[in-house]
């Protein structure tokens, strides 16, 4: 094998190299181009989508300018239910989510394991840096 295309570029038995004038067969058969426009096509052709669909509401939402910074986004929400049905339902369920003490409760639950009958001689110093350590090391 490797003797006979040697001997066809060494030799000079040029006749299945393509030259420059000749496209190349995978070049005739596939066009990248080609392709592509027959994709828009089919693209095209599809029919113009349901305003009532979920993609139209996120397409519609993602169109729109950034709100200002000052601005209340619960407000702008409750502004735009009617407009935007489905998300501002979405929006609305995640925005008013209270914030909870369950960080300090559970550091003061961890101080309680650490700070026991047992470790009654442990001073405010290094008890203090055992629930530090617990708090953070996780």
């Amino acid at each position: 094998m490797v003797q006979r295309v040697m001997k066809k570029y060494f030799v000079g038995d040029h006749t299945d190299v393509p030259t420059q004038q000749e496209p190349r067969r995978e070049e005739a058969t596939f066009s990248l181009w080609a392709r592509f426009d027959t994709e828009v096509a089919a693209r095209r052709a599809l029919p113009s989508p349901n305003p009532d669909t979920r993609e139209t509401e996120i397409r519609r939402y993602l169109e729109l300018p950034n709100l200002e910074r000052h601005a209340n986004p619960v407000d702008w929400w409750q502004k735009e239910k009617d407009n935007f049905k489905r998300l501002s339902q979405v929006a609305l369920k995640y925005l008013v989510v209270q914030g909870t003490s369950v960080p300090s409760e559970r550091v003061f639950s961890s101080a309680g394991n650490i700070i026991s009958d047992k470790r009654s001689r442990l001073s405010d110093k290094n008890a203090s840096m055992l629930v530090f350590l617990n708090a953070n090391l996780k």
